[in-house]
């Protein structure tokens, strides 16, 4: 296993070899969700002919349905997408994608060729990176500590409403004694598809079984755990219970970020009352100019 460093500085192409997934600004958004769905990724460009006008990711749809109501199916991508592209040359090494992340707080950065959008890197992909490499630490340390749980009756809006405004992607909940998930793409998906509505149960939403780790594994084991059961997030349970959950985002900005040259984000515990009815606070969106950079 070779040093994190040394895997960092591996051409950012690489991690990338296809190119992303492309939204027209016209396309409406159930088309542009149902691309994504089928992709199984989180972000889209929105543009044509290689030049990117915005990114369009999961966290917008969701907005789109908390806003729009029943009319979100019909509102367009470039009306939607709330990201402004961020590039980055496709022949720099990966620790410019993990600085430029963590800089401009985002979860994926276009790739760059020749002034045309080639490809698109993302935590997942700098997160498979990292299985490759020796990180060192525990699950405890990059971990994010006392995560918000769903009371029992939460809604769909009310889950989005809280994964929105809260800045997370999964929300734990309870179905009796057993421990559920529901991701902001399970939520988002299972509206897209007709199996729930808005006003439905998220425990409709949510899947059992969810992947766990001990908050004391190595955290080079949590993250090949991680990349073998091809997840996104890790449950962390102490005595059977639960006290964080460990995500591809808390990798990137807590354990490569260190590695960049980069303050690590300090974990920070979510509320641990059930979510519930969330406040209405909404995070404002980072106004980020593209940054291409060359080497």
């Amino acid at each position: 296993m070779r040093p994190a460093r040394l895997a960092l500085s591996t051409p950012v192409r690489e991690l990338a070899p296809g190119g992303p997934i492309w939204a027209d600004p016209l396309s409406t958004l159930d088309e542009v969700v149902r691309a994504m769905a089928r992709a199984g990724v989180h972000h889209a460009s929105v543009g044509s002919g290689g030049v990117a006008r915005a990114v369009i990711s999961t966290r917008d749809v969701a907005r789109a349905m908390l806003d729009r109501g029943e009319g979100w199916r019909r509102a367009r991508a470039i009306d939607v997408a709330t990201a402004p592209p961020v590039a980055l040359d496709a022949d720099a090494p990966a620790s410019e994608a993990v600085r430029l992340m963590v800089s401009a707080r985002v979860g994926s950065v276009l790739l760059a060729k020749e002034g045309r959008i080639v490809g698109m890197v993302t935590e997942r992909d700098l997160v498979g990176l990292a299985v490759t490499a020796y990180l060192g630490g525990r699950v405890r340390d990059v971990m994010t500590v006392d995560p918000k749980v769903a009371r029992p009756g939460t809604s769909v809006v009310e889950a989005l409403r809280a994964m929105v405004s809260g800045g997370f992607r999964h929300l734990p909940t309870y179905a009796g004694n057993s421990i559920r998930v529901a991701s902001m793409d399970d939520v988002v998906n299972a509206v897209v598809e007709g199996r729930v509505g808005l006003e439905g149960d998220l425990l409709d939403c949510a899947r059992g079984d969810p992947p766990i780790v001990d908050p004391a594994s190595p955290l080079e084991e949590a993250v090949r755990t991680m990349a073998y059961r091809r997840t996104d997030y890790l449950l962390a349970l102490d005595a059977g219970r639960l006290v964080g959950i460990l995500t591809e985002r808390d990798l990137v900005r807590r354990a490569l970020a260190p590695l960049v040259s980069i303050a690590p984000e300090r974990p920070k515990p979510r509320s641990p009352e059930g979510a519930g009815p969330p406040t209405s606070h909404r995070r404002p969106v980072d106004e980020i100019r593209i940054a291409i950079l060359t080497h």
